[in-house]
């Protein structure tokens, strides 16, 4: 018999807090849940941790050998019957009514493919330290494919947060396993350019912050993705943006690229200036941001405001079409 609700966990190496992170979803009040864990071969005593929950809603998969989060996350899913998805990181912490309030959404508009919330930021102990959304100083996206949703190369939700139709999964396909950084990203960008996103103010869930999240450090390749993901969508959806704009979209993280590479090497950011240049020829930052390769003027690296100056010419272009 399929579940209802299946929640999906990659784990590796939390055994600090993989069994906070399935006593959260097991607590869920929801009918017919299912949670499908995948243990990518940790080395600490991540296993061990799982089994103590005996719960037959619980179903533990260990991978032969390491393959990495995405990949591990699809062989959940493909192991997953549920009619809504979600994938679910296994050093975070699910709160009380978060399925429910989402999958909720879903069954009121068949047109909506992803719903996400907000997401509360945790420390290691479990605190709440503050709210994603207001450490992101902009609003949460909804509907269809947009301008602000690419611009973002498709960061713009908390992946832990996230419930998805599965019959919308069905039709984009899993995620990218050839991306490491940004498949995250480039998966709700192809749901978006087929089927409608919403949003649940309420911190759902908690992002637990420590020293081994993926994102901890950033790191230029990064963003050499994020730019991938933003040319691939783009050739997919050209009327999604004007296509003035589309060299300056997959320009834009390469920029946020160079940043990061100065620091440790500036012939790297010079490379990914030149990549840069072959995205968008005219991109007016350019030659700023290659002499500064050699200058570092720190006020100079104030990317965001490119960003927000690209949303701005590009309103003012649909207000006049």
């Amino acid at each position: 018999m399929n579940a209802r609700i299946s929640v999906c966990v990659p784990s590796f190496n939390h055994e600090r807090y993989i069994g906070q992170a399935l006593r959260s979803v097991l607590c869920q009040d929801v009918p017919s849940l299912e949670v499908v864990v995948v243990d990518d071969c940790s080395d600490d005593a991540s296993v061990a941790r799982i089994r103590e929950i005996a719960d037959p809603r619980v179903s533990l998969h260990i991978n032969e050998q390491n393959v990495g989060p995405a990949e591990t996350a699809n062989r959940a899913l493909a192991k997953a019957t549920g009619e809504y998805i979600t994938f679910f990181s296994s050093d975070d912490v699910m709160y009380p009514g978060a399925l429910a309030r989402k999958a909720a959404v879903l069954d009121a508009d068949a047109e909506v493919g992803l719903v996400y919330s907000d997401a509360a930021i945790i420390d290691i102990d479990s605190r709440r330290i503050g709210d994603y959304w207001s450490s992101e100083g902009y609003k949460p996206l909804r509907g269809r494919l947009s301008l602000p949703m690419i611009a973002s190369s498709g960061m713009f939700i908390p992946g832990l947060s996230a419930m998805i139709r599965k019959s919308c999964l069905d039709e984009v396909g899993p995620l990218d396993v050839s991306l490491r950084y940004a498949c995250d990203g480039d998966l709700w960008l192809r749901i978006a350019a087929r089927a409608k996103i919403e949003y649940v103010e309420s911190p759902l869930v908690g992002w637990r912050q420590h020293s081994r999240n993926l994102h901890k450090v950033p790191d230029p390749s990064t963003y050499a993705e994020r730019s991938m993901v933003t040319a691939r969508i783009l050739a997919q959806n050209p009327r999604a943006a004007p296509r003035w704009l589309h060299g300056a979209l997959t320009a834009n993280p390469l920029l946020q690229a160079v940043e990061l590479a100065f620091r440790r090497d500036p012939r790297e950011a010079r490379d990914y200036l030149l990549r840069a240049f072959h995205c968008c020829p005219v991109h007016p930052l350019l030659p700023i941001l290659y002499l500064n390769t050699f200058l570092d003027f720190p006020a100079l690296w104030d990317l965001g405001i490119f960003r927000r100056l690209l949303l701005r010419l590009a309103r003012a272009d649909r207000k006049t079409a």
